[in-house]
């Protein structure tokens, strides 16, 4: 029985940390896209892909093909993206639909936490980025979406999500919340 873990959150969030010691911790694969934009522009020795559509469009498709071999070979998977909104996250769901357990997981964090953690790490978001981000993130929790966006990510029966787990990064440790906090 495979299953995906797809993990949800904005930049800073710690989304990468949690997802490295969650899949290791229980032998799961580890699928950063981060790793897939370094490896690239090493390979065609450039300083930075990101913002280049042709480079970005070449890693992406890359990226899913290699977590299309690891579903189709029956591995469990984290996939390690920020996946932030509603049709980005289903997406994952439609391209990917032979693992036999889709969950989503969030990481939500303040904004202090998030500023910070940006700051501390080797490829910093400029802060008009982090804002722009922030504008456009809709949450999978009940506090901060629309009636609509609720229903889409978790009605019955069309709920694709077998489980929407929360964690809240507090000071970089991750507490896992309580299920009453889902819709």
């Amino acid at each position: 029985m495979s299953k995906m873990f797809l993990m949800c959150g904005l930049s800073g969030a710690g989304k990468t940390t949690f997802a490295k010691k969650f899949a290791k911790e229980n032998g799961y694969i580890y699928a950063g896209i981060d790793d897939f934009y370094a490896a690239y522009a090493k390979e065609n020795n450039i300083k930075s892909p990101w913002s280049d559509p042709d480079a970005s469009f070449k890693v992406w498709i890359n990226y899913f093909q290699a977590i299309h071999d690891l579903e189709q070979d029956g591995f469990d998977v984290v996939i390690d993206t920020n996946a932030p909104t509603f049709v980005k996250r289903q997406q994952f769901i439609d391209w990917f639909p032979d693992f036999d357990e889709h969950n989503l997981i969030y990481i939500a964090v303040t904004e202090e936490l998030r500023e910070r953690n940006n700051l501390s790490r080797g490829r910093v978001v400029p802060k008009d980025e982090m804002i722009r981000m922030r504008q456009e993130f809709e949450e999978p929790v009940e506090f901060n979406v629309t009636v609509f966006a609720v229903q889409y990510e978790y009605s019955f029966p069309e709920r694709r999500w077998d489980n929407v787990i929360v964690y809240r990064n507090v000071d970089n440790n991750f507490i896992k919340c309580e299920e009453d906090t889902l819709i």
